[in-house]
């Protein structure tokens, strides 16, 4: 009963580490997104940020 109470505890730790962590990830690539130190740049020919006659069938 106490082992299955520990492993518990630590998958609960572990997985609030790995969600702490993956925030942090996300919060740091958002700032970069938009102070502009880092852009995203469409692939060619798949249609993302064309308008009107220059959009591809």
């Amino acid at each position: 009963m106490q082992s299955n109470s520990i492993i518990s505890t630590l998958s609960t730790v572990t997985l609030e580490r790995r969600r702490d962590k993956a925030k942090e990830i996300k919060q740091g690539m958002m700032q970069q997104l938009l102070t502009g130190k880092v852009r995203l740049v469409a692939p060619e020919g798949s249609g993302i940020g064309q308008s009107g006659a220059e959009a591809q069938p």
